[in-house]
């Protein structure tokens, strides 16, 4: 049957991915929490609707075309349906990453900020400034 994560900790990994892997000089640095973004934002809430629902719908498109397939069958009819609900997710998800996006380098350039990092991410360093909420207040 098809697996599905949290759309919160799949969606914040996406968003977190955007910035890639970033290397720390000296320079000022800042940390923003991304479910604490995410989770009051209307628009991530609505896309997360928007997947579970067609999640669902190809769930059940699953339970009736497999019926009687073998396991061979079963297997490539479950990857089709996956690539879809990725696709889908991807599709909802895109707007919400570049507003994100764009929310981060709004609220970096205000305060001076050079780099930006999500909690756990950094091994080594200073944080000067928790962005979090600016970031919030962004994405309105």
């Amino acid at each position: 049957l098809m697996n599905m994560k949290k759309l919160t900790v799949a969606g914040a990994m996406l968003l977190a991915g955007t910035f890639g892997a970033m290397g720390m000089a000296d320079a000022a640095t800042g940390i923003v929490n991304v479910n604490a973004v995410l989770s009051g934002n209307a628009a991530f809430q609505k896309a997360g609707k928007t997947v579970a629902a067609e999640q669902q719908k190809l769930q059940k498109e699953y339970n009736e075309k497999s019926k009687g397939m073998n396991d061979a069958d079963k297997k490539a009819l479950e990857q089709k349906l996956n690539q879809q609900l990725a696709q889908k997710e991807n599709e909802v998800m895109k707007p919400i990453q570049d507003n994100f996006k764009a929310a981060v380098e709004k609220a970096a350039k205000a305060k001076k900020i050079d780099t930006v990092v999500v909690p756990g991410g950094i091994i080594y360093g200073t944080i000067s400034a928790d962005l979090t909420e600016d970031v919030k207040a962004n994405m309105k």
